[in-house]
């Protein structure tokens, strides 16, 4: 009974902090990463000689977020048959890495994410992470987002 409700208890755990990182960095890096992270415990799963080893690894894979379902029952007893179960994580170990390139370069950040913490620095001094969600403009008139920003002195920002 533990070893199916622990895969949903770390899934449920993960989602919290993946939606604070969301709200934080914005749910595209957040999206490719999971899918990275996803990838790379999946493809260490072919790796694993042990129980204990396979466990964590697929604990890894099903808790940040299952690898298409539909997909995997369909096509994993092809692979399977013809290549081994080895080749079965490999495979879906590179399908991952490869939809986590395509869809980092052919999205884009939500310009509302950016723009929500966009503010005025009108008086002292802020470290930034970032400004990328800030035109040239906006960086010259002293826009900054505040949402990644570390003041260094004492400030004064409008909305």
């Amino acid at each position: 009974m533990s070893t199916v409700a622990l895969p949903v208890l770390t899934g449920f755990v993960s989602r919290i902090f993946l939606g604070i990182w969301a709200d934080q960095y914005g749910g595209r890096i957040v999206f490719v990463a999971v899918m990275v992270a996803a990838a790379i415990a999946t493809f260490q799963l072919s790796f694993t000689n042990n129980y204990n080893s396979m466990l964590v690894a697929a604990l890894g894979i099903f808790g940040v977020g299952n690898v298409g379902a539909a997909v995997t029952s369909f096509t994993t007893p092809f692979v399977l048959v013809a290549f081994g179960w080895e080749m079965v994580a490999q495979t879906w170990a590179v399908a991952l890495m490869v939809t986590a390139c395509i869809f980092w370069f052919v999205t884009d950040d939500d310009p509302e994410f950016r723009g929500a913490c966009k503010c005025k620095l009108v008086e002292g001094e802020a470290d930034t992470e970032t400004d990328e969600g800030l035109s040239a403009e906006e960086k010259a008139e002293g826009y900054v987002l505040a949402c990644l920003a570390t003041p260094k002195t004492n400030v004064t920002i409008s909305s």
